[in-house]
């Protein structure tokens, strides 16, 4: 058994809650209470997402149902008005949910394309382009699925995320490159190619207006539960105590707690360990798969995909989203001023 302490006191708690409720309402409510709590602590542990323990998730829900503001307000609603001389004070927005309660993305690393989150875990994402399979043969399809078979059957240790969205064809760069085209000297002698270029720049943007392109990425994540195992040989006994059905739930708490490494020195930990997943994904799936092509993205790339997926809106470029100058500017005083 591999359960998470969030996710154990929501196993126990439910058929005690149960328990406690047919005690004091009728004795012979005591059993189904109690069943009925184990299915429903059962149940809510595997509807949890991975990324959540399930309480976490049930605080989660309960927040988003009963909790969650009908208005988001600059001050809170009984707060006072009264300002100096009768005239209001002035007060800083404060919203009453903040952007990470929805996203869990609470930070993100310049220069290591890596996000971390509200629970401590890091991510990466691999952007893949596979080959062109319009025209490939069955034994084709068979390599890659023997390719992804071995992958996930031998060096796939880890959590793997996979996400395909769709883009936009960009038409615009399409005309801008048929434009710079026409000016070339092999068109200018050739009247017949400058007018099919014409025609070709004239008609191809309105035919890919609906053409989307599939965008193909693989999500890498490590989470600080993950470095309770400090090497991949032989587990120590506390460890095998660990892996033991039903008593390694009690020990496993224990062994995750044995050491107190600074914030600092545990984040390198996680982003060396999911550099290292990175590159397994890399040189063991990627790599072996013909024509396959893949590269990780940037801080910034990851910014953008983040906002496109919960904003639903497509940015072409990350000046929209991102600051270019410095939020706190200066400027050099002058003589006599």
């Amino acid at each position: 058994m591999n359960v998470r302490e969030g996710d154990f006191g929501v196993l126990l708690g439910f058929p005690i809650a149960g328990l406690l409720i047919g005690s004091a309402l009728w004795n012979p409510l005591v059993f189904p209470l109690t069943l009925l709590g184990v299915v429903v602590g059962v149940a809510t542990v595997y509807a949890a997402p991975s990324h959540r323990t399930a309480w976490g998730w049930l605080k989660d829900v309960g927040r988003y149902y009963l909790r969650r503001p009908q208005y988001t307000l600059s001050r809170p609603e009984k707060a006072s008005h009264d300002g100096i001389s009768g005239s209001r004070s002035y007060s800083p927005f404060i919203p009453d949910e903040r952007t990470q309660d929805l996203t869990n993305v609470t930070r993100a690393w310049p220069g290591t394309g890596v996000i971390e989150r509200e629970d401590g875990a890091l991510e990466a994402v691999i952007e893949v382009t596979p080959a062109n399979m319009d025209f490939a043969m069955s034994g084709d399809w068979e390599a890659v699925q023997r390719a992804g078979e071995r992958f996930a059957n031998g060096s796939l240790r880890f959590p793997l995320t996979v996400h395909t969205t769709t883009q936009a064809f960009p038409g615009k760069q399409l005309v801008e490159r048929l434009t710079e085209r026409r000016d070339d000297p092999d068109v200018v002698e050739n009247d017949a190619f400058g007018a099919l270029l014409t025609e070709y720049r004239e008609r191809r943007p309105a035919e890919l207006a609906d053409t989307r392109q599939h965008q193909y990425y693989l999500g890498v994540t490590v989470r600080p539960s993950d470095l309770t195992r400090t090497h991949a040989g032989e587990p120590t006994p506390s460890e095998r105590l660990a892996a033991f059905p039903v008593f390694g739930v009690l020990v496993s708490p224990l062994i995750s707690r044995r050491s107190a490494p600074t914030p600092a020195r545990r984040r390198q930990e996680l982003y060396d360990q999911l550099r290292e997943r990175l590159r397994i994904v890399e040189s063991e799936f990627i790599e072996p798969v013909d024509e396959w092509e893949s590269r990780r993205l940037s801080t910034v790339e990851l910014f953008v995909l983040t906002a496109t997926f919960w904003n639903g809106t497509e940015y072409d470029a990350a000046d929209r989203l991102l600051a270019c100058e410095p939020a706190v500017g200066s400027a050099s005083r002058r003589e006599g001023a």
